[in-house]
């Protein structure tokens, strides 16, 4: 079940303990955890637990309620180019373009639009047992 709650999707999940937490926890975080488990306090759904994430640049606690430290491999990235050239080692690129070279070369052909073409293209989608 999803709810709306300040403006966020919060998905809730269990039937003996009802576990809340951010639609896409991990990337969208909670800016005032206090308003938000006081609007679900307020809400018609029962709910036991909330569970969400502070920003990754905020790297010790910073919220008094019981925690747990998790991993999460995270990387600055601007733009493709600044990564490219200034994030990533000559090795990785060469690497990357040596690959590049060895990927099979596809061939894009103009196709007319047949009852033949649709259906082959009809088996290929949906098999028939």
């Amino acid at each position: 079940m999803t709810i709306q709650i300040c403006g966020a999707e919060v998905k809730v999940q269990g039937k003996l303990v009802r576990i809340a937490r951010v639609d896409g926890e991990g990337y969208n975080f909670v800016e005032k955890p206090e308003d938000m488990i006081e609007a679900l306090r307020k809400s018609s759904s029962r709910i036991d637990l909330f569970t969400f994430n502070q920003k990754l640049s905020e790297t010790s606690p910073k919220y008094t309620y019981p925690m747990e430290w998790d991993n999460f491999a995270a990387m600055s990235v601007s733009t493709f180019d600044q990564w490219w050239k200034k994030q990533i080692n000559d090795k990785t690129r060469n690497m990357a373009r040596r690959n590049c070279l060895n990927l099979p070369r596809n061939e894009l052909k103009p196709l007319t639009l047949s009852l033949s073409l649709l259906h082959k293209v009809t088996r290929a989608h949906y098999p028939q047992p």
